[in-house]
């Protein structure tokens, strides 16, 4: 009997409760480690498709970027003076074509810095892609009696063209443009205007102009010889419609033609603006170095306000009360493909007709779409000249050769001492003028202004030498007082030499203390200009001074030949059709260093005009012997600093790109 019982607890065969609670425990820990596994997986995945994607698309902005500052024309970045002879200096003059513009506004903000350059294709010190730019273009009709002639073969010189096809695409190309960056609304634009570069035919060259088979200007505008007036030039668009909105259309850069009685056609830039070069007789064709000629600046107009500031705002500050202008950056594809923006084909709809001007029309930014609310009923354009979406930073800063940092141009106070003025320092600013700065894109700026934004210009300009010359048209006059002699207006911003001249004094005000800027840090102390009977010692730096007995050195002080204070009108340019200087040839561009110690004779030197030569004042009864040097400064690096939101993550990614400014070409 026990036997047969032990038989049967042998036999028995199954888990126990606790061994099964055990072993559900050890299988849920398994499947939940698995679990565990995959989910870190899946986010591993998931993670490293967003860093793809971010790095995608910071890589894809950053190359737009990189590439286009490859092909900026200004490759020798160094602003012009007044008149000043380009044919001079280590570079060939077409290194510094085209002009490079910065303006920072608000110095804590990083959503309104502007950067606007030309570039051209055909640059390839630093690329080697030739690829034309591309904008858009349509047919424009040429009218004979009452009957449109649309034949691009016996009508070839228009922008439809200039792509090389003779069928109608819509397109037109250029090797070269002007590129503007900046953030609108979170939105970082590049926006593209071509300079138009006709196609050649059978060798020849074209006009920049659009003409038709019979010469006539395509572009000519409203003919108000007629009643009533009529266009000259049709648009082809989409059954026949004839219009004005020119930037609809065609993506090149113009300005009005007819400023004088009201903006009735558009004048084209062309390829040939790049050149900064003056003819012997001191008139210039239009150049883009010279602002008023840009895309996104006030042009000329008897009733425009201040011709040459950049419009970079919806409206003008109202110091006394404080009024803030919100950072528009630059109009955007649709905006000007409005059908109430016509400039510059004809007034646009809004304030005095130039939607440039940024006093006499004041727009009104939205906050919450981006747009302008005046232009953003019809355009069709909208979103084609997005980069990035989602940007929280778009920072440049320039790097100060003096101060040995990258800086925002017109940084510090007037109060700062010399240990901190750099090279773009505020006290180095060229435009101040009796308590205000005359150039920026909220010019002028008064140092005593409540408003921050009106109170300090942060702009870097490489200029363009002929707004000091009343022949060669430049139309400068920021202050709108009908005279552009003041030093105030026909300089740059900042010219930074190792050494600087003395001060010079704007004799256009009696109560003004002088335009010119404060001293640089040491040890670049500043210059003076070459005397008579100076004992000078090894390493003393000097300016040439001018060479002449009419009138004797004995009555004027360095360049100031009437006796009221320095002016490039008045001392710098004399009489007659070929600009006779009055002033070197070099200016303050080459000076001379002392290498063997002695006194000066009674009549300077013949000082060489370019650097690296040697000359003793033997011959003027002199001992010094002296070494010419380059006395310039170029902007040798800018720093782009790039932030923004990923849409998956909502993850802020920063990049931060150093562009060497080298004089490479």
């Amino acid at each position: 009997m026990q036997h047969t019982r032990t038989q049967q607890k042998r036999s028995r065969s199954g888990f126990t409760l606790v061994e099964m609670l055990v072993s559900v425990t050890l299988i849920l820990l398994l499947m939940t480690m698995f679990a565990s596994i995959f989910q870190v997986a899946t986010d591993s995945v998931r993670t490293t498709r967003d860093i793809s994607e971010r790095d995608q698309k910071i890589r894809a902005v950053t190359t737009v970027i990189r590439n286009d500052l490859a092909k900026r024309t200004m490759r020798y970045t160094f602003p012009f003076y007044p008149n000043e002879d380009i044919s001079l200096g280590p570079r060939t003059p077409d290194a510094r074509d085209g002009y490079f513009y910065l303006s920072c506004n608000l110095p804590d903000v990083q959503i309104d810095n502007l950067l606007q350059f030309t570039v051209d294709a055909r640059i390839t010190a630093e690329s080697d892609d030739t690829t034309p730019y591309f904008g858009a273009s349509l047919e424009v009709e040429e009218r004979t009696g009452t009957t449109p002639a649309r034949n691009l073969f016996t009508n070839p010189n228009q922008p439809e063209v200039d792509d090389g096809s003779l069928t109608a695409d819509g397109a037109a190309s250029s090797p070269a443009a002007e590129i503007s960056y900046f953030i609108r609304d979170g939105n970082l634009y590049r926006r593209v205007v071509l300079l138009r570069s006709p196609r050649r035919i059978a060798g020849a060259g074209l006009a920049i102009q659009p003409t038709g088979s019979t010469g006539g200007d395509l572009f000519a505008g409203l003919d108000r010889s007629v009643n009533p007036p009529v266009y000259d030039g049709l648009f082809a668009s989409p059954g026949g419609l004839t219009s004005n909105d020119f930037w609809r259309f065609f993506d090149f850069s113009a300005i009005p033609n007819n400023p004088g009685v009201g903006t009735q056609s558009a004048q084209f830039i062309g390829i040939d603006a790049l050149s900064n070069q003056i003819s012997s007789s001191g008139v210039a064709a239009p150049a883009v170095g010279n602002p008023v000629y840009r895309f996104g600046f006030n042009s000329f107009g008897s009733t425009s306000y201040a011709p040459g500031l950049s419009r970079e705002h919806d409206i003008k500050p109202n110091p006394a009360t404080a009024t803030a202008a919100q950072f528009i950056g630059r109009f955007v594809h649709g905006e000007t493909s409005s059908t109430d923006f016509n400039y510059p084909m004809n007034a646009s709809t809004v304030g005095n007709g130039n939607p440039f001007d940024l006093v006499e029309t004041q727009l009104t930014l939205d906050g919450d779409t981006g747009q302008i609310q005046e232009f953003a009923a019809s355009g069709p354009r909208i979103l084609e000249d997005l980069l990035l979406a989602g940007v929280q930073q778009f920072n440049v800063e320039i790097w100060d050769e003096r101060v040995s940092r990258f800086v925002v141009p017109g940084y510090g106070s007037s109060s700062d001492g010399d240990a901190f003025v750099g090279d773009y320092h505020i006290r180095r600013n060229l435009n101040f003028k009796a308590g205000e700065y005359k150039y920026g894109p909220l010019g002028t700026y008064s140092n005593t202004s409540p408003n921050l934004l009106a109170r300090q210009p942060r702009v870097f300009d490489t200029w363009h030498p002929v707004v000091a010359n009343v022949a060669g048209g430049g139309r400068i006059d920021f202050d709108r007082d009908g005279s552009i002699g003041g030093m105030s207006e026909i300089q740059p911003p900042y010219i930074p030499y190792l050494f600087h001249p003395p001060r010079q004094n704007d004799p256009s005000s009696p109560t003004d203390t002088g335009s010119g800027p404060s001293s640089p840090q040491a040890p670049a102390a500043d210059a003076t200009y070459w005397q008579p009977d100076v004992d000078y010692v090894e390493g003393d730096v000097v300016f040439a001074r001018l060479n002449t007995t009419n009138p004797p050195l004995s009555s004027y002080s360095g360049w100031d030949l009437n006796g009221n204070g320095f002016n490039w009108l008045e001392d710098a340019v004399g009489p007659g059709p070929n600009l006779q200087r009055v002033i070197p040839r070099q200016g303050f561009q080459i000076a001379y260093r002392c290498v063997l110690a002695g006194r000066s004779g009674t009549v300077p030197p013949a000082f060489p005009d370019s650097g690296g030569r040697r000359v003793a004042e033997v011959a003027t009864g002199g001992e010094p012997v002296w070494v010419s040097f380059d006395n310039r400064s170029p902007l040798r690096a800018i720093r782009i600093t790039l932030q923004f939101i990923n849409d998956n993550t909502g993850q802020p990614r920063q990049t931060t790109m150093v562009i060497p400014m080298s004089a490479r070409q």
